[in-house]
């Protein structure tokens, strides 16, 4: 078999477990295929499927534990009795994301199969499996509709009256399966009142409690329907015999309808919402189903392209990463990868779902690694980062959805915790909105506290509207947001002993020094990453107040608390420091790299604005990477976006590579390990960072393109001030690029040398400023970059 797309994952074999399932999804509900010949098993997941529900948080005033914390760091020898005492100021854990249940098909014929292949069609977002048994070829197409709500799951032979198989639900919760009408089989259950993290032990991890609305419940039904043969149902199975074809339309619900809402099956029933859906769509037929689903996929996941030339592997996807695993290169799995992240994000989060989460969608574990929550120190924030520049903003929505939840919840938390305006979130969320340090009294201060997720996420908000121009949008949504982050700041921050701005408690994410007696400790003063955070956030509350004309006294404060704040600091190896005076590391390879947040995704550092943090930028990195960092799929991720950034494409092209070699599972999710989607994500990202950046106020292309890539195409990017980017490359060469504006605002491109400016056959004049071009534009309209001479 020659496959040729660099849009397909393809094995010769069936996928052994979970991890080698491909995944569906409509951002609502997630499949896992296996492809399996005799025993098909699908994966089913519903975003909203959480144990808990709204619990009443009883905080501690956490004022004094603060001021007790304050005056240990500022003694600089009680570091790690400042960790001890910020304990106080924990709550309960996050509730988990859940598995809702699987599909199994028994399939009637022999085991002895041949000629078997399964893929993943990334254009169309369908799963396919075909083997022959017998001499029969059979096939089974599947896909998770958008417009439906629900999956489509195809069956077909090539001999008429060959179909025949049984189908049944199983769930690791409690719940029971059933049938109705002969063709239609259904699951209804209840999920726990409580989930325990996988890392703590706990003699009953797992809590049931039978009143309604104490814990979920969720539902699945799926309908066969036939053409030919014959269909019935026995024993908590349908069964089909002797069809030319088969159709299964399954679909699934929770009754969750709010974070602050008891989910309540009397207030809404998933079992009637399944059930409403196929009845909706059965009447339709294959042909309507297959194409409203391939022309909504296409219409978002079509926006943008990358080709990186070079030829095309006819190999299977496993095959490939084997061979970049013994260290090889290719080209076109490398591009394939990018175009997997657009395509994970499309199916695991979409206008009104929930946002993706550690695992995205897709989760098998009742007790999930790090309960596949929504952690907010890192993880969360780069599963959005190729949003925006990939075309992709729609699924950003579900991001600021969280945001919105967690304001209100985080207000309470900035209140009674810190005495302060605005809102706190933490490093772990969940879909009841909690804001709060977790750890219960014995959580390590290193994750717990850091009360500085919701000035991060907020930063989403105002990068959406930097791409989008959307002026509505910055009043309506991102702005009152913003403030109250600005708020919390204002509150937050206050004069050291030399009359600077500065955070306590404060640390730098799951990174801990050493104190002068040896100790390992995580809480101090100004991190890094707390000021860099807060450098940026008060910049951009006071544009986008400006902007809008409005609260002129309020950016008075935070122009100056920006002004006085902590400023970054310089090693005696010249590396950017992490914490505010130079620590002994406790790991010097550790995974997270927050100090750097200034340069990506932050964009306060840079060649260009301040070369000795830029340059202090690469030692850190050269430390962290000689003591093994970057050691995790996401922290490699990452990587890449920095060396970008540095515009060291060379580098930032290794860890591409290492990322496929070391942090990649055969299904080409990101691996921890264990199995975590954000590097799928933060690679993507990385990739369109290297061959496009606009933080700096223009467009700039190739700006970190590696000798690797000496050719490509790119289609569809986005860049900020409202502009879709397509441009072409060759021997490293700008060959023409065509930047067409939404938002009707100037542009500014970093000159190219030897290029001409066209709109249409129409020379367009422009203005040459700081080694940039400048020109007004109209929406709609289209700006072509062409070399001098070229007609």
């Amino acid at each position: 078999m020659n496959i040729k797309s660099e849009q397909l994952l393809w094995y010769r074999q069936p996928a052994a477990d979970w991890l080698e399932a491909v995944p569906l999804g409509n951002g609502q509900m997630g499949a896992m295929v296996f492809g399996r010949p005799q025993q098909e098993q699908i994966g089913l997941n519903a975003d909203t499927l959480w144990s808990g529900y709204p619990r009443r948080r009883a905080y501690v005033d956490g004022r004094p534990y603060v001021e007790k914390i304050r005056n240990l760091v500022t003694d600089r020898r009680m570091y790690y009795e400042a960790g001890a005492v910020s304990k106080v100021l924990q709550g309960p854990y996050t509730e988990s994301y859940l598995p809702l249940g699987d599909l199994h098909l028994d399939m009637g014929h022999g085991s002895d199969w041949s000629d078997f292949s399964r893929t993943l069609d990334l254009s169309a977002a369908i799963a396919s499996v075909c083997y022959t048994v017998q001499g029969i070829r059979f096939e089974r197409e599947a896909f998770v509709s958008a417009p439906d709500g629900l999956m489509v799951l195809r069956l077909t032979s090539s001999q008429r009256g060959s179909l025949s198989f049984s189908l049944g639900f199983t769930s690791q919760l409690r719940s029971f399966a059933d049938t109705a009408h002969g063709c239609l089989l259904r699951l209804q259950g209840k999920a726990p009142s409580h989930v325990a993290p996988a890392y703590k032990e706990r003699e009953f991890p797992v809590l049931y409690d039978d009143r309604d609305g104490q814990g979920m419940w969720f539902a699945a039904a799926s309908q066969v329907l036939t053409k030919g043969g014959s269909v019935w149902s026995a024993d908590n199975r349908v069964y089909v015999q002797d069809a030319d074809e088969a159709y299964v339309l399954t679909a699934v619900d929770t009754s969750f309808t709010s974070y602050d809402r008891m989910p309540r099956r009397s207030e809404k029933d998933p079992l009637i919402s399944c059930l409403s859906r196929i009845s909706a769509a059965a009447s339709r037929g294959w042909d309507q189903w297959r194409a409203d689903h391939v022309r909504e996929h296409e219409e978002s996941f079509g926006q943008a392209q990358l080709s990186l030339g070079g030829s095309q592997c006819g190999l299977p996807t496993d095959e490939r990463l084997r061979t970049v695993q013994a260290g090889g290169s290719d080209t076109g799995l490398e591009q394939m990868m990018f175009q997997y992240g657009r395509y994970l994000l499309l199916a695991s989060s979409r206008p009104g779902s929930r946002p993706a989460n550690l695992q995205g969608i897709w989760n098998n574990l009742l007790r999930p690694p790090w309960s596949s929550n929504w952690t907010t120190n890192i993880n969360v924030e780069m599963n959005y980062w190729p949003a925006e520049v990939c075309h992709l903003a729609p699924a950003h929505e579900p991001l600021f959805d969280l945001v919105d939840n967690l304001r209100r919840t985080g207000q309470e938390a900035a209140e009674k915790l810190y005495g302060c305006r605005g809102f706190a979130v933490h490093h772990n969320a969940d879909i009841w909105g909690t804001a709060h340090p977790v750890g219960e009294g014995t959580g390590e201060p290193v994750w717990s506290m850091w009360p500085m997720a919701g000035v991060w996420l907020s930063m989403h908000l105002w990068e959406h509207y930097l791409f989008s121009g959307d002026r509505q949008f910055l009043q309506e949504r991102a702005y009152p947001v913003m403030k109250d982050a600005g708020l919390f700041l204002a509150d937050w921050l206050y004069r050291d002993e030399q009359g600077r701005y500065i955070t306590c408690p404060s640390t730098s994410p799951e990174n801990r020094f050493q104190t002068a007696d040896g100790w390992p400790a995580a809480v101090s003063a100004a991190s890094t990453m707390d000021m860099a955070l807060s450098r940026e956030l008060l910049g951009a509350v006071c544009q986008a107040a400006e902007q809008l004309g409005v609260d002129e006294e309020m950016c008075s404060h935070w122009r100056t608390l920006a002004a006085d704040l902590y400023p970054y600091t310089l090693g005696s190896s010249g590396e950017i420091l992490e914490w505010w005076e130079e620590m002994e590391e406790a790991e010097p390879g550790h995974r997270h790299m927050s100090h750097l947040y200034g340069l990506y995704p932050g964009c306060d550092i840079s060649w260009e604005r301040q070369p000795h943090l830029a340059a202090g930028a690469v030692k850190s990195l050269e430390r962290r990477l000689a003591s093994g960092g970057g050691h995790t799929g996401w922290s490699r991720a990452w990587l890449i976006c920095l060396w970008a950034r540095l515009y060291d494409g060379d580098e930032a092209l290794k860890h591409v590579r290492a990322f496929l070699a070391s942090s990649t599972l055969d299904n080409l999710f990101g691996t921890h390990p264990p199995f975590q989607i954000d590097g799928n994500f933060g690679y993507t990202a990385g990739v369109a960072e290297m061959l496009l950046q606009s933080h700096l106020g223009c467009i700039h292309f190739l700006p970190a393109c590696p000798q690797g890539w000496p050719e490509g195409e790119v289609k569809g990017l986005r860049a900020r001030g409202g502009f879709t980017v397509s441009f072409a490359w060759k021997d490293h060469t700008l060959q023409w690029a065509a930047i067409q504006s939404t938002a009707g605002q100037p542009c500014r491109v970093r000159a190219p040398a030897g290029m001409k400016l066209l709109c249409g056959e129409q020379a367009v004049a422009y203005e040459q400023q700081d080694g940039t071009w400048v020109w007004p534009t109209q929406p709609g309209s289209v700006y072509t970059l062409l070399p001098n001479g070229r007609q």
